[in-house]
Formats: C-alpha cells, sequence, structure tokens
C-alpha cells in the first residue's frame, strides 16, 4: 500500500501541475477580458470549457508513455502503477470538469458568454462533462499503452493520430448532442462511459508488460 501511495503521488503532482496552471491561465484570461474590453479574450476564455478535456488527455498520454517506465525505474511496481493511474482517473476527470463547470459559469457572466452558450456545454451538463473526461483520460491512455508494440512505427504514430482526433471530435459532437438534441445526449454519454472503460481496460492490460526503458 506504501508504494501504491508513493507512486500516486508521483503521477498526482504533474497532473496537479497541469491543471493548476490552467486554472491560472484561465483566470489570467478572464481578468484580461474584463479589464480590455477586448473580444479575443473573451472568447479565448470560453475556450477553457473543453481545453480541460484537452489537458487531461495529454496528462494521461504522458503518464502512460513516459512516466510509467521512469516510475519503474524508482522502484514502483506494475500494480501500484495501475491503481494509481485508476484513482487519478475518477478524481482527475471530477477535478478537470469541475474547473470546467467554474469556467462555464464564470464565461456565462462575461459579455461573450450570452452568445456562445453552446461552447459552455461541457461546463453546463456536470453528470455528462465527467463522461467526457472519464472518456478523453483513456484515450489517453490507450494511445500511451495499448497500440501493439510489433505494428512499424509508421503505422504506430497513425494510429495514435487517428485515435486523438476521434477523441477531440467527441468534444463537438458532445456539445451538438447537448445543445441541438438533448434526448440523445444520455444514452450517448452512457456509450461514453463505456467506451472509456474499454479503453482503459486496454492500457492496465498493457501496463502488466511496461517495463524500463
Amino acid at each position: 500500500m506504501k508504494t501504491t501511495a508513493k507512486t500516486l503521488r508521483f503521477f498526482a503532482a504533474p497532473l496537479a501541475e497541469m491543471l493548476g496552471v490552467a486554472t491560472l491561465l484561465y483566470f489570467c484570461t478572464l481578468a484580461l477580458s474584463g479589464l480590455t474590453k477586448l473580444v479575443i479574450f473573451s472568447d479565448y476564455a470560453l475556450s477553457f470549457c473543453f481545453l480541460y478535456g484537452l489537458f487531461l488527455h495529454l496528462s494521461f498520454w504522458q503518464f502512460s508513455g513516459a512516466y510509467c517506465p521512469l516510475a519503474l525505474s524508482f522502484g514502483a511496481t506494475r500494480r501500484s502503477i495501475r491503481r494509481a493511474l485508476l484513482v487519478l482517473w475518477v478524481v482527475g476527470s471530477v477535478v478537470a470538469e469541475g474547473f470546467t463547470v467554474l469556467a462555464a459559469r464564470l464565461s456565462l457572466g462575461g459579455a461573450a458568454g450570452g452568445r456562445n452558450v453552446f461552447l459552455l456545454q461541457c461546463g453546463l451538463h456536470p453528470v455528462g462533462g465527467f463522461c467526457l473526461m472519464l472518456f478523453l483520460a483513456a484515450t489517453g491512455s490507450a494511445a500511451g499503452t495499448a497500440l501493439p508494440a510489433s505494428w512499424p512505427r509508421a503505422a504506430g504514430i497513425t494510429a495514435k493520430i487517428i485515435l486523438y482526433i476521434v477523441a477531440f471530435a467527441q468534444v463537438f459532437v458532445f456539445m451538438l448532442l447537448a445543445y441541438f438534441l438533448p434526448q440523445w445526449f444520455a444514452p450517448y454519454c452512457t456509450a461514453l462511459v463505456a467506451a472509456a472503460a474499454l479503453l482503459m481496460a486496454a492500457a492496465m492490460r498493457a501496463l502488466r508488460h511496461a517495463a524500463v526503458r
């Protein structure tokens, strides 16, 4: 259990740093929007309602592709790594969605919020947004671990790019369904969770064979 706790702290620190820096940038952007009244800052602030998903995806891609071998070299076990990533998968998704909800609420009070409600859907639907965050984190882990090592390098890179595109296409599908087709929104979120569970299971299975590079 001590090994799992140490591994959890090892992974939690860079995730907290990335989400913390993103939040600081958001508040700076919001402050500049209020001080300058420039549309560019208010429109940029709205983007944070789905950029937290990008930060989460990239964090888990980095964890699985680079931090896992590093943790192993520091004495972590494969089991402790898998446990730590599963905990952060859920907790990190909650935190990222929490910041997304905060960004949406604050943006609604700005000059651009009323005319860009479509862009705020990830923050205006907390449960659905959490499902989306779970999916984005899982695709990051899958891209970092679960693609066959026997594939040619070019094929592996191409597959990761396709997975990345498919993952972030779901942000726009999410917003479209939440805004225009709410009757399909709940089934879609259920499908996101199912796909996330399958992707994370594939990543966890691949991590059983992780090695120090």
